[in-house]
């Protein structure tokens, strides 16, 4: 049976999370690694069965399904969670019984594959393939003649999207949006800086680099729109989370907000945007914004499924475009779990009626107040 709870934000904030318990390490699975989730509130993730091995493992608060394992073809599925579609497609990346590694989709039947170490690469650099709603998959990998580059497919040829034939090295983790477009960062070595990159294809796009106000970046997220969410360095050392498409950047949190580390953000559709932060104080959390209260999702120290949060884990497929958010929990009672946040709003007709309320007691306190007025200056009148 799923579990569900609440946690209260500040009053000007009028929403609160309830929370939805996927999967617990009291059942089939020992531990967990990451989450996704699509816009049908199907979350993804890889889990370690009791019995040993590992599982791609999908659900969204009944009982869950084991996609694929480690019981015949593939032999080990990497450090990070998959990725999910709204098709409920899983991109991830899979050792091979037989030899080698790939880059692989399904659903829980026959696989399809975008590549694999047979071929023109060696290895594969992103342990987290990104997945659109076409099936396309974006990855990046080792070449074997040699270089590295980012890459797309759907089980036919790959597109290139960068190599190191050109300016680019040390490519970062991508992202793609449902219009095909990737999102990566990279080393320009000719210009000797680090860059935040859009491709389709053809002729990439710097959005941003290190000769500006950043000096390094770590890989961006990027929703439909073209906008990317990144985490930054600037040039006096601080650090934070950003968004833009290329132009003004919009600053998210920074150092200054009473966070230090971050981790790689999320963006969705509505331009919100999710991610993982330490805090100056004390513990950990998930936000969505600067303020550590009134943004804050799910926090170390936070009550949830009956005990309390130790630590958090999230990533860029954590966060669907209705503001869904999985996560990956340790809790204080030893258990590991996977959680889905969804937040709640009140009701237009519940916000009226809090107006309507305030307006009552206005109305009252000023009825009170012209009556006592009017009496001090009867009052007044007589004496005079």
């Amino acid at each position: 049976m799923p579990w569900a709870g609440a946690s209260a934000h500040a009053p000007d904030d009028l929403s609160t999370y309830t929370y939805t318990q996927i999967a617990d390490s009291s059942g089939p699975f020992s531990s967990f690694i990451g989450a996704s989730i699509n816009n049908e509130r199907t979350v993804a993730f890889l889990a370690r069965p009791r019995a040993g091995g590992e599982a791609i493992v999908a659900g969204s608060g009944g009982p869950t399904t084991t996609l694929y394992d480690t019981t015949s073809r593939f032999s080990a599925f990497g450090s990070a969670s998959p990725a999910i579609n709204d098709r409920g497609d899983v991109a991830f990346v899979a050792g091979l019984t037989a030899g080698g590694e790939g880059v692989f989709v399904g659903s829980g039947g026959p696989v399809t594959t975008i590549a694999d170490t047979s071929g023109r690469f060696s290895d594969f650099i992103n342990q987290r393939p990104p997945i659109n709603n076409m099936g396309v998959v974006a990855f990046s990998a080792v070449l074997r003649m040699g270089g590295e580059g980012v890459f797309v497919g759907s089980g036919g040829p790959v597109t290139t999207i960068a190599d190191t034939s050109g300016p680019f090295n040390n490519f970062s983790f991508q992202s793609i949006n449902q219009n095909g477009t990737v999102a990566f960062a990279a080393e320009n070595v000719i210009a000797a800086h680090n860059a935040i990159i859009t491709g389709t294809g053809g002729p990439v796009v710097i959005l941003y680099d290190s000769s500006g106000r950043f000096q390094g970046f770590r890989p961006p997220d990027i929703n439909n729109m073209g906008t990317v969410a990144f985490f930054a360095q600037l040039d006096d050392f601080s650090t934070g989370i950003f968004a833009g498409s290329g132009g003004p950047v919009t600053t998210i949190a920074t150092t200054s907000h009473s966070f230090s580390p971050f981790n790689d953000p999320a963006i969705n559709d509505q331009g919100t945007v999710a991610f993982t932060a330490f805090l100056d104080s004390v513990g950990m959390g998930i936000f969505t914004g600067s303020d550590p209260i009134a943004d804050r999702v799910i926090a170390t120290g936070d009550s949830l499924f009956g005990s309390t949060v130790v630590s958090v884990d999230f990533n860029p497929y954590g966060l669907n475009d209705t503001g869904q958010i999985a996560f990956a929990a340790t809790l204080a009672d030893g258990r590991s779990v996977i959680a889905r946040a969804d937040r709640v709003i009140p009701e237009p007709s519940t916000l009226m009626l809090i107006g309507l309320g305030t307006v009552s007691l206005f109305g009252l306190w000023f009825a009170a107040a012209a009556r006592q007025h009017g009496l001090a200056s009867d009052v007044l009148r007589e004496r005079l």
